[in-house]
């Protein structure tokens, strides 16, 4: 203590400038700390009302609804809805596919990644996957 108390009446520009640098480094940590993503829980949506509420299982029941779609651009992609956790896998070739979660919309059919990179609607009969913010799959048709 009194060695600081020395340095204080001695040397008044190191110590303020010491005592400002440590201010600068704990609001440096403080807003690093804030600035770190928190980890999503992947077991909770947001319904229409913004509401959080518990995510559909992802557990295969074993019975699916089996379609194939003919996309813009010639594309096409193959869906299995599986009755019992409302998952739906969204086939694009044999090396990529998609299990996406039910999401809660008031028209249409929605199933999207927790991250929503990937999302997959359906309404009057046309399909769109959007991967990574990006349309990829357009004008989808049932076969």
């Amino acid at each position: 203590m009194n060695t600081l108390k020395k340095l204080i009446k001695n040397e008044p520009f190191i110590a303020i400038g010491g005592a400002i640098a440590l201010v600068l480094s704990v609001a440096v940590l403080v807003i690093v700390v804030a600035a770190t993503p928190k980890p999503i829980d992947s077991s909770m949506i947001l319904n229409e009302s913004g509401e959080l509420v518990e995510r559909a299982p992802l557990e295969p029941s074993g019975q699916t609804i089996d379609n194939k779609f003919n996309c813009a651009d010639g594309k096409s992609i193959i869906t299995k809805y599986d009755l019992g956790s409302n998952a739906l896998t969204v086939i694009i070739s044999p090396e990529v596919s998609y299990v996406l979660p039910q999401d809660i919309t008031p028209d249409g059919a929605k199933y999207s990644t927790v991250d929503g990179s990937i999302i997959y609607t359906e309404n009057n009969g046309q399909a769109t996957l959007t991967e990574q913010g990006q349309v990829t799959y357009r004008e989808c048709v049932a076969q």
